[in-house]
């Protein structure tokens, strides 16, 4: 189907791409089934598909992936009165995290009649690497990957470079991901401290290698809801370093995949990175628990036993 595709709102892109193709598709794919479950944000179709399914009496899952509670404007706003009727009449919300579904909870304003799952993303098919337990850190490193924006706080990360290096260690810091306000900040910081390299954006498939190649993987987000690079080197068995309010850190420290520091505290994380890199046997500790939590948790095998579980109960 060659599918005609607009924007209904030219300054908004992609949130409103509208197609009458599709959308006349979508609904003769509504009312063939019985439980219509919706990848949800604020964006038309998502919405539409929603609205349909209400209208033909469908059982619906709504699942927001951490898109709702982490963005937040006056159009937000707006949407957000017929977005939060929708969430009150599905049949299920799917949380990414307990943290979410808390947030989530916060953002309707009202206790409503929801029933709730937590169940998080599957980690992608790791193509050319292979998880494995890691005796010993691959290289003396620490690893930064995301967009360079102001609330991805690279910033931390720069300072625990800085700390490190004043301590006479040899780790190396390295950051990678596009721009989001900050590159020209880092750019700096490299050329001030000789153990911080920024190596740019790269392909999703060159992420997973690079991750894999690296000794500690570092999130120093404020609030992160879920972090698909994060999911990743833990399916990769890679010790992670994480911030306090993550989403996932909760999570993290209960299977002992890694260390967990207050935010904004790079002296804390600085530390942390020292004594992984520094504790084979910590290291691999942390690395095998990296590996059990993604199985249980975060497998495509794990997240079809939930999702088929609950199709059923519906």
């Amino acid at each position: 189907m060659n599918a005609q595709v607009r924007r209904w709102v030219p300054r908004l892109g992609f949130t409103s791409a509208f197609s009458f193709d599709a959308m006349k598709s979508l609904v003769r794919a509504i009312r063939d089934v019985d439980t219509v479950h919706v990848s949800y944000s604020r964006e038309i179709l998502p919405i539409l598909a929603a609205v349909s399914a209400l209208m033909l009496r469908k059982r619906l899952i709504v699942q927001p992936h951490g898109m709702l509670t982490s963005r937040s404007s006056l159009l937000h706003r707006i949407a957000d009165i017929v977005v939060k009727r929708l969430f009150r009449a599905s049949d299920v919300v799917l949380a990414l995290t307990d943290i979410e579904r808390q947030d989530l909870e916060g953002w309707l304003g009202k206790a409503s009649p929801i029933s709730w799952v937590v169940l998080g993303n599957p980690v992608g098919r790791l193509r050319g690497v292979q998880a494995v337990v890691r005796p010993a850190p691959r290289k003396d490193e620490a690893l930064w990957v995301a967009r360079l924006h102001p609330r991805k706080r690279v910033g931390d990360f720069v300072s625990a470079a800085a700390i490190s290096i004043g301590k006479g260690a040899e780790t190396q810091y390295a950051i990678v991901g596009p721009d989001g306000g900050h590159r020209d900040d880092v750019i700096q910081a490299c050329r001030a401290h000789p153990n911080l390299v920024y190596e740019g954006a790269i392909s999703p498939d060159a992420v997973v290698r690079r991750i894999d190649a690296s000794g500690v993987f570092v999130l120093t987000s404020h609030k992160e809801p879920w972090g698909n690079v994060l999911a990743t080197a833990l399916s990769l068995g890679v010790p992670v370093v994480v911030t306090e309010s993550c989403a996932l850190s909760a999570t993290i420290s209960k299977y002992g995949a890694g260390l967990v520091v207050p935010d904004g505290a790079p002296a804390s994380m600085e530390s942390s990175i020292a004594h992984l890199l520094g504790d084979d046997i910590a290291y691999s500790a942390c690395s095998e628990a990296g590996l059990r939590m993604s199985k249980e948790l975060l497998s495509e095998e794990a997240q079809k036993k939930s999702l088929a579980l609950l199709y059923r109960e519906l």
